[in-house]
């Protein structure tokens, strides 16, 4: 059974990062202006935990999270996870005012997110 490392990860709904894009194109003062757009954080096991209750028997993914040591005995001979390693644990959480100020941006709440990405998940795989 795979487990998952203790990995906060910052999330934007696609369509909240289009609208962003949009808005940032119709004003010519803020051309070349860089923005973080982050809706908030979510544990990976938070995020497989929610994602199992809105896919059911579909999601196959692990929901239980590794120790630490067991990771760190994983990630010896892989790089992808040492490159995880320092992010163990950590709540990475961004600043997103410049963008909620010049553009507008309000992100979808994340189980909104996860609900249309669901959708649009079960949509593809009835076809």
């Amino acid at each position: 059974m795979s487990l998952l490392p203790k990995i906060g990860v910052a999330t934007c709904d696609p369509r909240d990062l289009a609208q962003c894009i949009m808005n940032a194109c119709s004003d010519e003062k803020i051309k070349n202006e860089r923005f973080l757009l982050s809706n908030e954080t979510i544990w990976l096991e938070e995020m497989a935990k929610e994602l199992k209750e809105l896919l059911g028997d579909a999601y196959q993914g692990p929901t239980k999270v590794s120790n630490y040591l067991n990771f760190r005995y994983e990630a010896f001979n892989d790089l992808q996870l040492q490159q995880l390693v320092p992010f163990w644990g950590k709540d990475i959480s961004f600043d997103c005012s410049k963008a909620r100020n010049l553009l507008g941006f309000e992100p979808n709440p994340l189980k909104k997110s996860l609900q249309a990405l669901v959708e649009s998940f079960n949509r593809e795989h009835k076809k």
